[in-house]
């Protein structure tokens, strides 16, 4: 079905925004803002059904959601150590078989990136222009930690924050090593945090 890189690139998707269900209806559902995520998860539809998927989008709870009704990719998913459920917030990591081969490796944090992640821009007086931030918010502490020791080994800098739930790079050089060594697929992200 999938090529390696775009499952990969999939189930960092899944990990940042979605979730799978296994107790019928066998389904995997990725959410997003109306407004905000609609071009990235139309994007992300298309995707899906040159790979012989039949993803259905709808607004609903105020969510926009993509909803892939597939027993096997849930299967697949589940093959690979994604939870599903509950635990899919606080349990989820980048599986083993992607940390084999960093292509896959940084097409699964990428995914992650363009669904949970967000680009800022402090404004402060302290800094004469405004410093650029990646940041990824999510309550998944081991995660967190298992993406920052990822970055690492790509003299990545990334900061946790006391609480354990916000991971940030922080400046240009930081923001560029990631562009370059990671990057990002969410076009909405790309636009707003071009290299200089």
């Amino acid at each position: 079905m999938f090529p390696r890189d775009d499952f990969a690139e999939f189930v960092g998707i899944v990990i940042g925004d979605g979730n799978l269900y296994d107790k019928g209806p066998t389904y995997v559902e990725i959410c997003g803002d109306p407004v905000l995520d609609f071009d990235f998860m139309s994007s992300l539809r298309s995707r899906l059904e040159r790979f012989g998927f039949r993803p259905k989008m709808t607004i609903r709870e105020g969510g926009l959601r993509l909803r892939i009704n597939n027993k096997k990719l849930v299967e697949d998913l589940k093959n690979i150590g994604m939870p599903s459920g509950r635990e899919k917030c606080t349990e989820s990591k980048i599986p083993k078989i992607f940390l084999k081969e960093w292509s896959l490796t940084k097409k699964c944090i990428r995914g992650v990136f363009d669904t949970d992640g967000c680009i800022f821009y402090d404004k402060r007086r302290i800094y004469r222009t405004p410093y650029v931030r990646i940041c990824l918010h999510m309550k998944n502490r081991k995660l967190l930690k298992q993406i920052q020791k990822i970055l690492a080994t790509k003299s990545i800098e990334a900061r946790i924050n006391t609480d354990g739930y916000n991971l940030s790079i922080n400046g240009r050089t930081q923001v560029n090593k990631f562009l370059k060594n990671i990057g990002f697929s969410n076009k909405r992200h790309i636009e707003r945090v071009m290299p200089q």
